[in-house]
């Protein structure tokens, strides 16, 4: 897929905080952006998925951009046609719970939502299982073959010259 020189794009890049959903999705209605361009190394995967949500409903695609990770990657799974650049890393980890702790339930609740969540977005759900098996405090960057396997990336590595 080529870019549009003439097309409005938005871009987010930084960690995905409280609001920043809400701005990302302002932004979008705004300018009217069929491209959301992310480059983040995770946050909170509420506001990731409010995006993503927003994305796929509205027909938007998403671009990783240099780092796509941890919640980026929800983000990223909602375009409608999910692009990546050439030299992006796009990574998953398993959820870091604030405090450390939680239960077995809630455990059991997240991958629930998690599961339903990509399958809604044409991924295939063994990107929750790769997730689930990574420390929290690591990271597995994925390869092109499992980008296109995982469906997360849908069409060809765009080159920025």
């Amino acid at each position: 897929m080529q870019l549009d020189p003439g097309a409005s794009i938005v871009t987010f890049e930084g960690e995905l905080e409280d609001g920043d959903g809400q701005r990302i999705i302002e932004a979008l209605r705004n300018s009217g952006a069929g491209l959301l361009f992310i480059s983040s190394y995770g946050g909170l995967v509420s506001e990731a998925q409010m995006v993503g949500y927003y994305l796929r409903s509205n027909n938007v695609n998403s671009m990783a951009g240099e780092v796509c990770a941890s919640a980026c990657v929800f983000t990223l799974a909602g375009g409608v046609k999910r692009l990546s650049l050439a030299d992006s890393m796009i990574g998953l980890h398993r959820t870091h719970l604030e405090g450390g702790g939680g239960t077995l339930e809630m455990g059991q609740q997240l991958v629930g939502n998690y599961l339903r969540y990509f399958k809604s977005m044409g991924i295939d759900p063994e990107i929750v299982a790769i997730a689930s098996n990574v420390a929290s405090e690591s990271v597995q960057w994925l390869t092109a073959e499992e980008l296109s396997r995982l469906k997360l990336v849908t069409e060809a590595p765009v080159v920025l010259e």
